[in-house]
C-alpha cells in the first residue's frame, strides 16, 4: 500500500506537466492528421516542451493539449 500511495503521489504531481501532441501533415493539398500522436512534458516556465523527434518530424503543424484541456499550437525549435 505504501508503494501504491507513493506512485499515486508521483503521478498526481507530474500530471500537469504532461501534454498530448497532435501532428498535422500536409499531404499534397490535403491537411490531415498524420495518424500518430505522442506525449511530451513541459520543460520550463518559458513554455518549452520535450518530446521524441519521431513524433514531430515532417510536421506541418504541431498542436498540444494540456492536462486542463487547453490547446495551443507549438513551434519546433
Amino acid at each position: 500500500e505504501r508503494l501504491n500511495r507513493a506512485v499515486r503521489n508521483v503521478a498526481q504531481s507530474v500530471t500537469p506537466s504532461v501534454v498530448h501532441v497532435e501532428v498535422i501533415e500536409n499531404v499534397g493539398s490535403v491537411r490531415s492528421p498524420r495518424g500518430s500522436s505522442g506525449a511530451a512534458w513541459v520543460y520550463d516556465d518559458s513554455g518549452h516542451v520535450i518530446t521524441n523527434a519521431h513524433v514531430v518530424e515532417d510536421a506541418s503543424e504541431i498542436w498540444l493539449q494540456f492536462h486542463d484541456g487547453r490547446r495551443a499550437r507549438a513551434k519546433l525549435v
